[in-house]
């Protein structure tokens, strides 16, 4: 592209204008929405299943599927076991209170607690079954005290729900109103508000409760049957949309109603799914495949890459910070892997909010305050009095005038500049 150099003397001169101008001219600059994966330190070669990350951003625990626990507290750079008390090395699921020290961990051989961050573990089995004690789901509801964990005998021919309502102290088994059907209860999420709890059930389908786990209602129709073997499942803040992965069979299942209709949904490849996520806001999903990470911003419908050509090849568990999601975490053939970059609620503009930003942080180019204008499909700004125009069309931004050879120039999505408008809602920890 020739370059107007009356544009490159004005972008020297101030540094925002600068910034913009990076966008404006097409040079390459790697966004906060677009950041890179980064492989964090040495860890054993496992598997790991379960990732969680504390709201600091920098402590993560990863449950391996033979090695325990281990624990970072500087975002990755060094790791250390921290398996003390824990009588299997297999760790299916790990939930992380919000006070920062208390973790369960759902394991082989039944349900672990700690209370000093991972230091040490106890057994917290009292209720469950001494044949039944191999974890496959656990969660923990917003009150912290109240757990969910699907449980499968030895043999795994039998499997169990069971409730805790004082931290693990104490469990009891759930009836799902099954009757005499055998049933093997895998992955379980709940909304935020902990009514709505959905439990997936292997070779089978889907059960929900609105009421915290008292009474339970079968939601598996559009499901696969006997086909069906639900990994992961993310549940959106309403309880009416739910996202589960099938992880025999390829694929991930959506219903906005509650579980009354499922839909299947592509990734592109057709990779196994074995975790979702979603961010804090619940305007994005995530997925760790057999072919890397890829986030949806439309519930499922498309999906990109992310961190472009830095993607793992292989990922198999995700975490995110629990406040705003900036952060993320995947583990995979690698290690663990760790990106900065993710946009999370902040992360998002408006085109209004986009052109305010031009008109008070770039005179020079668009001198004045005008007001919007909608046509052709465009909402924009101009002429300002030097014959420049800045707008949006299906949130890509454009610039015309003078400054760019009068010639209309894609400058970035509002997506790719909200660290340009917003640079505080992108700063790293």
């Amino acid at each position: 592209m020739n370059v107007n150099m009356k544009s490159i003397i004005l972008c020297r001169k101030f540094l925002l204008l600068a910034i913009f101008c990076l966008a404006f001219f097409g040079v390459s600059s790697r966004t906060w929405a677009e950041d890179a994966w980064v492989s964090t330190g040495a860890l054993p070669v496992d598997r790991i299943d379960s990732l969680v990350v504390h709201s600091d951003r920098k402590t993560v625990y990863a449950g391996f599927s033979r090695r325990g626990i281990y624990k970072t507290e500087d975002g990755g750079a060094t790791w250390k076991l921290a398996s003390r008390g824990l009588t299997s090395g297999s760790i299916v699921s790990l939930a992380l209170h919000s006070d920062g020290v208390t973790i369960y961990a759902g394991t082989w051989a039944g349900v672990f607690k700690s209370t000093d961050g991972g230091v040490n573990w106890a057994p917290i089995n009292n209720g469950i079954s001494s044949s039944s004690l191999m974890v496959r789901g656990m969660a923990m509801l917003p009150d912290g005290q109240t757990l969910f964990v699907s449980t499968r005998d030895t043999n795994g021919i039998k499997g169990a729900l069971y409730k805790s309502t004082d931290g693990g102290a104490n469990w009891s088994s759930v009836d799902l109103g099954l009757g005499s059907e055998s049933y093997k209860p895998y992955g379980i999420a709940a909304s935020r508000d902990g009514r709505t709890i959905y439990v997936g059930l292997s070779e089978k389908g889907m059960t929900r409760s609105t009421d915290g786990g008292l009474t339970w209602v079968d939601v598996s129709a559009g499901l696969n049957g006997s086909n069906f073997y639900p990994g992961t499942l993310a549940v959106q803040g309403d309880g009416q949309t739910v996202y589960v992965s099938n992880v025999e069979y390829t694929g991930i299942y959506r219903s906005t109603d509650g579980g009354a209709h499922w839909m299947p949904i592509a990734l592109p490849g057709a990779p196994a799914a074995y975790d979702l996520k979603l961010s804090p806001d619940d305007q994005n999903l995530y997925a760790a495949t057999s072919k890397g990470v890829f986030k949806s911003t439309d519930g499922g419908t498309q999906w990109s890459a992310v961190g472009g050509s830095t993607n793992p090849e292989y990922a198999d568990s995700l975490a995110l910070d629990p406040q705003s999601g900036q952060v993320m975490y995947a583990s995979g053939s690698g290690g663990v892997y760790r990106n900065t970059g993710v946009p999370g609620a902040q992360a998002s503009i408006t085109a209004e909010e986009l052109m305010n930003w031009a008109q008070s942080s770039l005179p020079d180019l668009f001198p004045g305050a005008l007001t919007t204008v909608s046509g052709d499909g465009f909402v924009f700004r101009g002429p300002y009095a030097n014959g420049n125009f800045v707008g949006v069309a299906d949130r890509m931004v454009y610039v015309l005038g003078p400054a760019w050879g009068s010639q209309l120039v894609p400058v970035g999505t509002l997506d790719s500049l909200v660290c340009v408008v917003k640079p505080t809602s992108c700063s790293n920890p």
